[in-house]
């Protein structure tokens, strides 16, 4: 593919971060970046087109230069740049229908075994300041009136504390912000949080817990047990928060018993106007 063009080619993202030498390799290209690239692509390209040595760069990963195990991030606090994406394109038929991405932290600490998330992102946390993430959504609302702003941590309950003094700050604001997150983990629902969520404008959430089968549960190696499980979804109940649900079928392990604990589940506690995703099968990865 390379030789088709005179500029180089660099491949990236989350899905070649999982297997960067076997992909590197398939598509015959020089040049990939593991992990986030943000810092490292741009250093790469002053220095390739300057012909300084681009080869200590960390997470770059070259023909020459295979990657060694995952990406592991330097352990500190958490700078993303402002995405801006409405400054690049008309961001208005979003408004209705969509939503802003805002990323309060990277990495996961969670050992679930289906999961890629510590692989991509690392398995510790960074947090990111929470003046400087509701700063972000300040600023955007400003220039997007009444967009709705999408959380899209990995886990965005875990730390806990740090989701807390999000909506804490939100709160204290008074902003009027329509919010909604991904990855909300049941190990680390609590009444405050749901409650504070309430407050700070979150609209829907998503809940996965993978599984209403204790014996699954363990073999996933979730953070969790079908009690707090129960009692998470009771919390969700109680506030009235929408909630998108997510279950996997075809799990370690899983049997007809298996499938009719999670139907159980389902039936019994998830509120009948929420919404349930069901996916049969697990990935298998490097």
């Amino acid at each position: 593919l390379q030789q088709n063009f005179s500029t180089p080619i660099i491949i990236g993202g989350s899905g070649f971060s999982i297997a960067a030498n076997e992909l590197l390799e398939f598509f015959n290209i020089e040049f990939g970046i593991v992990g986030e690239g943000e810092t490292t692509f741009k250093e790469f390209l002053h220095r390739y087109f300057s012909e300084s040595n681009y080869s200590t760069l960390q997470n770059l990963v070259t023909k020459n230069k295979k990657q060694q195990g995952v990406f592991n991030p330097p352990k500190a606090e958490l700078n993303v740049p402002r995405a801006n994406i409405d400054q690049f394109i008309d961001y208005s038929p979003y408004v209705q229908r969509s939503s802003y991405p805002i990323q309060t932290k990277r990495g996961c600490a969670f050992n679930c075994i289906y999961c890629s998330y510590p692989n991509i992102e690392g398995k510790y946390y960074r947090l990111r300041s929470i003046t400087d993430i509701v700063d972000e959504i300040q600023e955007v609302q400003q220039r997007i009136p009444g967009v709705t702003f999408e959380i899209v941590d990995s886990t965005f309950n875990s730390p806990l504390n740090h989701a807390i003094d999000f909506c804490d700050e939100i709160i204290s604001r008074g902003l009027k912000v329509k919010l909604r997150t991904m990855g909300v983990n049941p190990g680390y629902v609590t009444d405050e949080l749901i409650q504070k969520m309430k407050l700070a404008g979150f609209t829907q959430i998503d809940c996965t817990p993978e599984t209403g089968s204790e014996q699954l549960l363990k073999r996933l190696k979730k953070n969790f047990n079908i009690k707090k499980l129960i009692q998470c979804a009771e919390l969700i109940k109680k506030y009235d928060m929408p909630t998108m649900w997510f279950f996997m079928f075809g799990l370690p392990g899983e049997t007809e018993e298996t499938i009719n604990q999670t139907f159980h589940f389902i039936d019994n506690y998830i509120s009948k106007t929420d919404m349930v995703h069901v996916t049969e099968g697990i990935r298998i990865i490097p």
